[in-house]
């Protein structure tokens, strides 16, 4: 079995053991990040279309779902991951349109404007960049 596999596997085990102790809710997040990671591997091994749609997924269950009290902030907002592979597939209008909502769920995330900077490069739009950059957040002055 192959490393990717192994982890997936680990990933779906910490998930079962989770719901048999019923913890759903920490179930429900490694179900979201095991669907995330099975998305980046079937576009690694060229499955675009389903790799797509297993990041949508990942996305919409995140969406879904509640932060947790102990959480400031989602560790990897599935939003922003699906908008990442979106740009690496080449789609970057709707990439940028993934990184919008990502900044609405997540205000304030470098990777977020980062991201949405990058699609709208390649997109072409530079005037949804410029609004993206005109949001950021301002550097902190070090004293």
């Amino acid at each position: 079995m192959r490393q990717r596999e192994r982890i997936l596997e680990e990933l779906k085990q910490i998930e079962e053991g989770l719901r048999q102790a019923k913890d759903d809710y920490w179930a429900q997040q490694v179900e979201i990040q095991r669907q995330a990671a099975t998305a980046w591997v079937a576009f690694a091994e060229g499955k675009k279309d389903s790799a797509t749609k297993l990041m949508r997924t990942a996305a919409d269950l995140e969406d879904g779902s509640e932060k947790h009290v102990a959480m400031e902030n989602r560790l990897w907002p599935m939003r922003e991951l699906l908008g990442d592979l979106l740009l690496e597939a080449n789609e970057p209008g709707l990439a940028l349109k993934e990184y919008e909502a990502a900044l609405q769920l997540a205000r304030y995330r470098y990777r977020g404007f980062s991201g949405g900077c990058e699609s709208r490069a390649t997109f072409r739009r530079p005037g949804k960049g410029a609004r993206i950059l005109r949001e950021a957040p301002q550097p902190v002055q070090q004293r």
